[in-house]
């Protein structure tokens, strides 16, 4: 129970107050004009601010579990070290929103725009990010296991060393997306965007990569054992030192792609295309 009414943190928040520690939980702060509000360390589970305003906000180690933020407005906000867990992001605006070292666990942020937000070594389960906009946004380092991403707008975003093991990118939009040594292990990956990219080093294990379109990508030394990769587009693709041992490539677009000491070992071909290919 909340041992603040609404008034009393729209007041602390006017004059410019610190709420350190404070219990919160289940506090309904709908619509309410909260930019630059300061909770640090506090008991925000369960508590609503469906379409608030909380620019610049700061929740630095506060726990939200089961916050709904149904279409908030947190541009520029800090959520790092907070417990999301259950969450509803839904719609929310995250713009340069910073959620380092968050947990995310079951959050939903289905739509949300997180347009160079910074999701750095975020420890993520079963989230959703399906139809979000996350371009030029940085997951650098975060494990994001069994995910949703389905059609996000994830061109030119950072993941390196991310943990996608058991996600779901079906048709996402991720060209030119920075993605060093990302693991996709067991991730349905079908139709998705991944022009451009730096993929050196990438484990693709078993991974559903049919018809995804990897076209002039980069995945130099990288792991795409037992993949499926039918009808993908890798025309123009560095696959050099790449394994693709039992991996399926039918009817894949190998066109004018560098494949020197590529391990191909058990890899199914038929179909596929290597007109002007280097091997």
């Amino acid at each position: 129970m909340a041992v603040l009414s609404r008034e009393e943190v729209e007041k602390r928040v006017a004059t410019g107050k610190t709420m350190h520690q404070v219990d919160l939980e289940g506090i309904n702060l709908e619509e309410a004009e909260l930019q630059g509000a300061i909770f640090t360390r506090c008991n925000l589970t369960n508590a609503q601010f469906s379409r608030a305003k909380l620019d610049c906000s700061i929740f630095t180690g506060s726990d939200l579990t089961g916050a709904v933020m149904h279409e908030a407005t947190l541009r520029e906000a800090l959520l790092s070290q907070a417990n999301l867990t259950n969450a509803d992001l839904t719609g929310a605006l995250l713009i340069e929103t910073s959620f380092k070292e968050a947990t995310l666990e079951r959050t939903q942020s289905q739509e949300a725009n997180l347009t160079s937000a910074f999701l750095i070594n975020v420890n993520g389960f079963m989230a959703d990010f399906s139809y979000s906009t996350l371009r030029r946004a940085y997951l650098n380092g975060s494990t994001l296991l069994m995910c949703l991403f389905d059609e996000c707008q994830g061109d030119m975003m950072s993941a390196i060393q991310t943990d996608f093991t058991g996600s779901s990118l079906r048709r996402a939009h991720l060209d030119r997306a920075i993605l060093l040594g990302a693991n996709f292990s067991l991730a349905e990956l079908d139709e998705t965007n991944l022009r451009g990219c730096p993929l050196r080093h990438a484990n693709f294990f078993s991974s559903d990569l049919r018809r995804t379109k990897l076209t002039k990508s980069n995945l130099e030394g990288a792991h795409l054992l037992r993949a499926n990769a039918e009808g993908a587009q890798l025309n123009g693709t560095n696959l050099r030192g790449a394994s693709m041992i039992e991996a399926n490539f039918r009817a894949a677009n190998f066109d004018s792609a560098f494949m020197e000491k590529a391990v191909t070992e058990g890899a199914q071909f038929d179909g596929a295309s290597f007109k002007e290919a280097h091997r």
